[in-house]
């Protein structure tokens, strides 16, 4: 097997649900986000958008709602959204608006451009020595 720094932190991962109480730096934020935005999308459509949660009415509330105490509670809360409605609102204000943007095709590509945006910043998050959890719990509400 080959190994390299980033094969011996994707080997090295585990699932963690409780982190440290601190919240990331302003050079750790823009590196996540810089990674976020260039991650590869299918036909050049962005269909992603990242959710930075900070504020701590706005966590308890989506704790609520998930009825997971952890989420959001120690460290710095992401939530990655499948963003249809971004283009269709660009496609309105060019005229364009033919009803393409609600193809399941169309979704299930941002689907994915999401999925890559979340690994790719998941791999930059481990690369930092920084831990992280995926939670599909916010996606009921």
């Amino acid at each position: 097997m080959i190994h390299n720094s980033t094969i011996d932190t994707q080997l090295n991962h585990k699932s963690i649900r409780k982190f440290k109480d601190i919240t990331l730096n302003h050079e750790q934020l823009e590196t996540l986000y810089t990674v976020f935005s260039r991650t590869a999308t299918s036909m050049f459509m962005q269909n992603a958008s990242l959710l930075h949660i900070t504020d701590e009415a706005k966590k308890q509330k989506i704790q609520e709602l998930c009825g997971q105490k952890y989420v959001g509670a120690e460290g710095d809360l992401f939530i990655f959204i499948v963003d249809l409605y971004r283009n269709q609102q660009i496609r309105k204000q060019l005229n364009k608006d033919d009803g393409r943007v609600h193809t399941t095709d169309i979704f299930f590509q941002a689907m994915e451009d999401t999925l890559l945006a979340f690994q790719n910043v998941a791999n930059a998050v481990e690369s930092m020595d920084l831990g992280y959890v995926p939670l599909g719990t916010i996606n009921d509400h």
